[in-house]
């Protein structure tokens, strides 16, 4: 595929709509999520620069085949194996990096951060006035107090989710001032 194809691609991708069964106030895009995705990863593992080109581009499959909602995928095991085949088909047809390829260390991690930037998007929402993302976070909340309990939350994840349950959401100051 041509250079100017796949980069249509990319951006057609970016302008996916995310969370589209849960109403929410501001646009959620699949280029705001993955940035926020990118950003963890970075932030949590500064050492593992890699998980940033999977996470570059883990939703642009769904470009073609739509944000199907979580609990679609967990509840129907034969579609989430046809939803991975096809990801996989369209990663290896742009030529770019598939979150499938990832060893289980790597995936735990990046699974991790996927799920940790839609988590923090229902703060967002929740500190606009959105209460009806709060079934998004309980899901997450069992999700992630269920990996806790497998021993697969990595333990960066889980301090900083006990740290956004502590504080909540707050914004920071206009200004930053000293340290």
């Amino acid at each position: 595929m041509k250079l100017a194809d796949r980069i249509r691609a990319t951006r057609e991708a970016g302008m996916v709509e995310r969370a589209h069964v849960v109403p929410h106030l501001r646009q959620y895009s699949n280029a705001a999520h993955t940035w926020g995705v990118c950003v963890l990863l970075r932030l949590l593992w500064p050492d593992q620069p890699h998980l940033v080109d999977f996470a570059l581009f883990h939703d642009v499959p769904e470009r073609w085949t739509g944000d199907w909602p979580a609990q679609v995928i967990r509840n129907q095991p034969k579609a989430a194996e046809a939803l991975e085949a096809e990801d996989r088909r369209i990663s290896s047809r742009l030529a770019i990096p598939s979150e499938h390829a990832l060893g289980h260390e790597d995936w735990v991690r990046f699974k991790a951060a996927d799920r940790l930037e839609l988590w923090l998007w229902t703060f967002d929402e929740e500190a606009m006035g959105n209460r009806m993302v709060l079934g998004v976070r309980a899901e997450l909340d069992k999700m992630f107090n269920r990996a806790e309990a497998e021993g697969t939350l990595p333990p960066e994840v889980a301090a900083l989710i006990a740290t956004f349950r502590e504080e909540g959401w707050r914004r920071l100051p206009e200004v930053l001032d000293g340290d």
